[in-house]
């Protein structure tokens, strides 16, 4: 199953970690294999590396009880959120069952994610 985030205006690590707590209480978390978080439309990424280290660290935390390995892309369009992203996403590819990346276009992400048109998609 694949979920689908989208993320617009200003985003904070808060916000993340709120983002995060909704994926964990979703009743099918157990059955997502990829996640696509879409940030294309941030306008402003509010976020703190350590801010960032800390979430990763609960996430990979979480990710060590994981039977399915899971998938996780992000996609932005402002190149201004590269270097904080991909520092999170190297963070978060340290937990055994997380892969996670991150790309400028939302095609080559799809693509990454093995996405199909029929595939099952869930959005928070």
């Amino acid at each position: 199953m694949m979920l689908v985030t989208h993320w617009d205006g200003r985003v904070t690590v808060g916000d993340l970690a709120r983002g995060y707590d909704a994926y964990r209480q979703h009743p099918e978390v157990d059955h997502v294999t990829k996640h696509l978080q879409d940030l294309r439309s941030v306008e402003d990424l509010a976020v703190f590396r350590d801010g960032l280290m800390m979430l990763a660290d609960v996430v990979r935390q979480d990710s060590a009880s994981r039977v399915i390995p899971c998938m996780t892309a992000f996609v932005v369009r402002d190149v201004r959120f590269l270097s904080e992203l991909l520092n999170y996403a190297a963070d978060l590819s340290r937990a055994p069952a997380l892969t996670a990346r991150v790309f400028d276009d939302l095609a080559v992400a799809l693509t990454w994610l093995g996405v199909s048109p029929d595939f099952d998609i869930v959005s928070i």
